[in-house]
């Protein structure tokens, strides 16, 4: 019984173990992933406590989303709401509307999943959590921004750039470039910039620690990269996983489609600023975001 139904395993929180973390950029599988670890033993999950329309007790400053925050800054506010997400004294209502995710006893260890976190993971060191990094390639992914409408949400590139801290630390390189799709450039050229300053930022600053996957490795080798998954958090990879594994994610929308429009758009903004930023401060900047 256990086996059909993981989630009622007697299981006590154990004071060694870290809370994980999962990043990625929205529509690239960070959903079903999440729905993956918290079908193993020992793990609760909160979705998206970043999303002000979906969570609750969320810190009253709403820029918190895509807010780029140094390593060590001073946010008393939003430190002590992290500290009771993975107390579990809290859990957003976007989480709470699926009850099957909630069965678990408070005293699993708890995997978040967030996409709007991807600019603080310098900050979110501070925290005693790992983190596992999810990337999708990119026209797939804004493909599917496109397929389920997301707008401006996902294509202000004022968000990014008016952020002084993270134009001086990460953007200085491609500002100028940054600011010309902001004023001139397509709704696609726009996204692509967007995915490219939260994945580069992310992968520059994680932990070395860190597990980095990709989704076309998890749907194409998926029990390889399940191993990698349940060994980065001391399991051995249970039987059900790669079944379970089979189920839609809640949020899958579909299959999304090619448009080749938006392939070349996101192709060319992609290169422009991997080779401005190369010229510039290195080639490990363009190594950071290989697709």
């Amino acid at each position: 019984m256990h086996e059909k139904m993981p989630y009622l395993q007697p299981f006590v929180r154990s004071p060694q173990a870290d809370d994980i973390v999962v990043l990625g950029s929205g529509r690239s599988g960070t959903t079903w992933l999440l729905e993956m670890l918290i079908s193993l033993p020992g793990y609760r999950g909160v979705m998206e406590p970043f999303q002000p329309k979906n969570a609750n007790h969320f810190p009253q400053n709403p820029s918190y989303s895509r807010r780029y925050l140094r390593e060590g800054a001073s946010e008393p506010q939003l430190e002590a709401y992290f500290q009771r997400l993975f107390q579990q004294e809290l859990d957003t209502d976007w989480w709470c509307a699926w009850p099957a995710y909630n069965r678990r006893p408070r005293r699993h260890q708890t995997v978040l999943k967030t996409i709007r976190g991807l600019l603080m993971v310098n900050w979110m060191k501070i925290l005693p959590v790992r983190f596992i990094y999810l990337q999708r390639e990119p026209v797939a992914t804004l493909g599917s921004w496109v397929r389920i409408g997301w707008g401006e949400s996902v294509t202000d590139l004022a968000v990014f750039i008016n952020q002084a801290e993270l134009v001086e630390d990460h953007l200085q390189p491609v500002h100028h470039l940054l600011a010309r799709l902001q004023a001139e450039g397509s709704k696609f050229e726009q996204a692509a910039a967007c995915w490219w300053i939260e994945n580069s930022v992310a992968q520059r600053t994680l932990p070395s620690e860190s597990l980095r996957l990709r989704y076309e490795d998890l749907t194409n080798n998926r029990e390889e990269s399940l191993d990698r998954v349940c060994g980065f958090m001391g399991q051995e990879r249970p039987q059900f996983l790669v079944s379970s594994s089979q189920r839609r994610s809640k949020t899958t929308v579909g299959v999304t489609r090619p448009n080749p429009d938006l392939e070349k758009s996101v192709r060319r903004t992609l290169d422009s600023l991997d080779e401005l930023a190369a010229s510039t401060v290195g080639s490990e900047t363009a190594d950071a975001l290989e697709p």
